[in-house]
């Protein structure tokens, strides 16, 4: 009988199986990156006191995922407000990660201060509209009695970090589209967790690259900035279409 290990080295020693589009992933940790970077950087503070390697790359895991959704407050509760460890951890995020930086100012450029909503189509057609929610508060006061009152008015705000957000999200649910209607088997998801036969994983793998690619090469992102990020789209479609590395 061949030991758990035997069976695990087995299956690592798989070879490409090109019907099923499957290959050997090397995927990066950006959490344990960050949280190595930040160390180094600060040594001495006390935000990390006490903890071991595991325990800050859990910490910087939320603020890490969070502000590449436009999130400044969850970095704040994190590393506080105006502290040495803030600038250090938005530091890191541009020396480690720049063009996802670059794209996150972009998105945010693209904010329209007098709008009530924004619009985009997606690659298969798909409208999205965005309406710009304020929020609007006070107090009603009668007969000695106060009533708070907050709602959200559809009305145009000069601040505004929902673009970024909403705007990756139209593109995640194009590629869950792409994968389900071009599929030629049953695939169920829940956001980007998609589940199928065993069999046809690959599959749906190589079905959620096509949709990248097809974004990639349709210039979406830079047509919504209005910017060139001098991207070489021949070179990243064909590294992209190689790469494992999207859906694992």
């Amino acid at each position: 009988m061949r030991t758990k290990a035997q069976i695990l080295s087995e299956i690592r020693s798989i070879k490409t199986n090109r019907d099923n589009y499957s290959e050997h992933i090397i995927r990066a940790d950006p959490y344990t990156l960050v949280a190595q970077r930040m160390v180094e950087k600060l040594p001495d503070t006390e935000v990390f006191k006490g903890m071991s390697f595991s325990q800050i790359r859990k910490y910087c895991k939320g603020p890490i995922m969070t502000s590449m959704y436009n999130s400044v407050e969850e970095p704040i509760k994190a590393f506080g407000e105006d502290t040495p460890e803030l600038y250090a951890f938005y530091d890191t995020l541009h020396e480690l990660f720049p063009g996802a930086m670059e794209v996150l100012e972009a998105l945010n450029d693209r904010w329209d201060d007098s709008a009530k909503y924004h619009t985009w189509t997606t690659p298969d057609g798909h409208i999205a509209h965005v309406d710009v929610k304020v929020d609007v508060h006070g107090v009603i006061e009668s007969e000695g009695l106060k009533l708070e009152y907050r709602y959200h008015e559809n009305a145009p705000s000069k601040v505004g970090t929902s673009l970024a957000p909403n705007f990756t999200h139209s593109l995640d649910a194009f590629c869950i589209r792409h994968v389900i209607d071009n599929a030629d088997f049953q695939v169920t998801h829940i956001h980007d967790d998609y589940q199928c036969h065993p069999n046809n994983m690959g599959k749906v793998r190589a079905l959620y690259l096509d949709a990248l690619r097809i974004i990639a090469e349709g210039s979406y992102l830079e047509d919504f900035c209005q910017e060139n990020f001098n991207i070489d789209r021949t070179t990243f479609v064909r590294e992209l279409s190689k790469s494992s590395y999207a859906l694992c």
